[in-house]
């Protein structure tokens, strides 16, 4: 895929993957096949779809529009103007064309609530002290093991200890 259009597939991306409550790994299984045929019939939801078409024909102007703006916030917030791009998603897709932030979804709630963080982005930023990775590196290491093992009714696991690292890595 040439660089030129990863903007657009992303955004296609984030049309299709967000809203359903199916798993994540049947929505890459849509979305890659949607990525390769192309095809707006298989997003099912209307209004959707049309978001799709409608980023399809303006993602090169909302690029250079991205490009303009001066700081990371400014740019997370413009991608809320986008069809179908709301609070949370907007961080996601901002992750996904490399701003670096943290999306604040269900899971990564939870598991700050469960950590005693005021917020998903003040316990990755916590974390970043020791890691020295990117908070959207933690963000979806931290989102994975969310995913695959659930963010609520368990009890919090003491991090600061090494042998505990092999559950979240």
């Amino acid at each position: 895929m040439h660089r030129s259009q990863r903007p657009r597939i992303e955004t296609r991306g984030m049309t299709l993957k967000h809203g359903r409550r199916k798993k994540e790994q049947i929505a890459r299984k849509i979305y890659e096949k949607f990525c390769k045929d192309m095809d707006f019939n298989m997003i099912g939801h209307l209004g959707k779809r049309e978001a799709a078409r409608t980023g399809s024909g303006n993602y090169k102007k909302w690029f250079n529009s991205l490009q303009i703006l001066k700081s990371d916030i400014e740019r997370i917030e413009y991608l809320k103007t986008f069809p179908w791009v709301g609070d949370i998603t907007k961080f996601h897709l901002a992750r996904n064309i490399g701003i670096d932030c943290v999306k604040p979804d269900r899971h990564l709630v939870r598991l700050a609530e469960q950590f005693g963080f005021k917020s998903p982005h003040d316990m990755c930023v916590e974390i970043q002290r020791y890691t020295k990775e990117k908070l959207g590196v933690i963000d979806v290491v931290l989102w994975r093991y969310c995913n695959l093992n659930g963010s609520s009714n368990k009890p919090a696991q003491d991090l600061s200890r090494p042998e505990n690292y092999k559950n979240i890595m």
